[in-house]
């Protein structure tokens, strides 16, 4: 683990507080796309449209969390001084590489 000065402390925070209320919005996307798949299955258990529709919705705010995440990412890194950044991504392939999900 590298020590972060106090300059890149407040540009991480800024970075990571942005992220948060961006995550959260499509959180709350995701739910409810999750909510209409629930509603679209009670109304008609088979795969029909409406289940299409949905399940569409709910892949489409995963993949929008799994993208703005991927950004965040590589925001917070730009955010860290140039020595410090090896440690980092050394950090983030070993979590991509683990098993879980």
């Amino acid at each position: 683990m590298v020590p972060l000065d106090d300059s890149e402390k407040q540009i991480l925070q800024a970075k990571e507080q942005l992220f948060a209320t961006r995550r959260g919005e499509i959180e709350a996307r995701l739910r409810i796309a999750n909510r209409q798949l629930a509603d679209a299955i009670a109304a008609d258990p088979k795969w029909n449209p409406q289940v299409e529709r949905a399940s569409r919705e709910v892949e489409r705010a995963a993949g929008d969390l799994q993208r703005i995440t991927l950004e965040h990412v590589f925001e917070m890194r730009e955010g860290l001084k140039p020595e410090h950044r090896p440690a980092y991504d050394k950090a983030l392939l070993e979590a991509l590489r683990t098993d879980s999900p």
